[in-house]
């Protein structure tokens, strides 16, 4: 453990900002580390996983996130109700998370091929981690993906991959005023950053797991119904009438593009979509239509075509489908994870779903709220 200078402690009672970066590997070895902790909202979404590599780095990074809240707030684990909310829409259900019950309390988590990272802090915090041997993102792609907080001052000596993490953890926290830490963790082969006023530490995934029982009852929220089933958290805005409480159908589908599917045209045609969705946010409108192009061209780069692109629209979500040709098995999940398709993909959906036909057809589908 250490501790890192940087103003005054943010913690709760005087203590700094803690911050945790492991393997994925690491946090499931522990004993208290068991999935059915979980609230029944993530473990449905968790059901919703199909590469077991990815399942184990959201599980850790759950996990992971109420031990070190429990350890930041003195109080059991149990205890501790894990929401989300989201600033553009004011909404809970997606978005960045927060313990409910400690309003000034920050939290943020990150996953990525193998790793995690928790931040817990008084005031907004964000978090970020990457493998260093990833291949780094263009400039343009970090510009566009986080245009408030890729201008930023870097140490000396920073390359893309730093770039890429300060801007993920000071987008995270909400604030591109706060001062963000960049580091290298190289027993694990990790580049973090953290977003947080004052100091903070750096903490083992041991230092802060349960030592002693189970967990018990852990308070459920459900952000997200199963299906095609959108439920929000506010209690105005559930009754709908004769189509069941809280629940909105689905309209028919739109084809944003033909075969095959052309990245500039699936963007426009999805940005005239949003455009009639008045309670899409313009930060939501960037966040759907580089998801799609990024998706659509990493395919591409690897010599994959993409049959169709087609979305359905509700009130203030969008869902998006995107069907690949067939290919042998486990080439389009590599082109998709070779680069940054994939992290900025599980960065903005509520969900992140992968499924796979007789005919070894790939789709991936994503539910946006904007």
């Amino acid at each position: 453990m250490s501790t890192r200078a940087g103003g005054p402690a943010s913690g709760p009672a005087g203590t700094p900002t803690l911050v945790v970066v492991a393997r994925s590997a690491e946090v499931l070895a522990e004993p208290a580390a068991d999935e059915r902790t979980l609230a029944d909202w993530e473990r449905r979404r968790l059901a919703l996983v199909r590469i077991p590599s990815r399942r184990d780095d959201v599980l850790a990074a759950r996990l992971l996130l109420r031990w070190c809240a429990a350890h930041v707030t003195g109080r059991p684990a149990a205890e501790l109700e894990v929401r989300q909310h989201c600033p553009d829409c004011d909404r809970t259900g997606h978005g960045r998370p927060f313990l409910r019950g400690h309003s000034r309390l920050g939290v943020s988590t990150s996953h990525a091929e193998g790793l995690v990272a928790v931040a817990v802090g008084r005031g907004p915090v964000g978090v970020d981690v990457e493998p260093c041997d990833r291949v780094p993102p263009d400039p343009d792609l970090v510009r566009r993906r986080f245009p408030a907080f890729s201008s930023g001052q870097l140490p000396p000596g920073s390359d893309a991959l730093t770039r890429w993490v300060r801007a993920e953890a000071g987008f995270k926290a909400g604030d591109a005023a706060l001062p963000v830490h960049s580091w290298s963790d190289a027993l694990r082969g990790a580049r973090a950053a953290v977003a947080c006023a004052g100091a903070w530490r750096l903490a083992e995934a041991a230092e802060v797991a349960p030592r002693t029982g189970p967990f018990h009852g852990l308070a459920a929220f459900e952000p997200l119904g199963r299906g095609h089933e959108w439920r929000d958290d506010r209690p105005q805005d559930r009754g709908n009438g004769d189509r069941g409480e809280g629940m909105t159908t689905l309209p028919a589908d739109h084809l944003l593009t033909g075969h095959p599917a052309d990245a500039t045209q699936a963007r426009e045609a999805l940005g005239h979509l949003l455009d009639s969705m008045p309670s899409c946010s313009p930060s939501a409108r960037s966040d759907a239509l580089l998801t799609v192009s990024e998706l659509i061209l990493a395919a591409q780069r690897h010599g994959i075509d993409v049959a169709a692109v087609t979305a359905r629209a509700g009130d203030d979500w969008v869902d998006l489908d995107i069907a690949y040709e067939p290919q042998p098995q486990g080439q389009v999940e590599a082109a998709l994870t070779d680069g940054w398709a994939w992290t900025i993909a599980a960065s903005v959906a509520d969900k992140l779903d992968v499924t796979s036909t007789s005919s070894d057809a790939l789709r991936v589908h994503l539910l946006l709220r904007v």
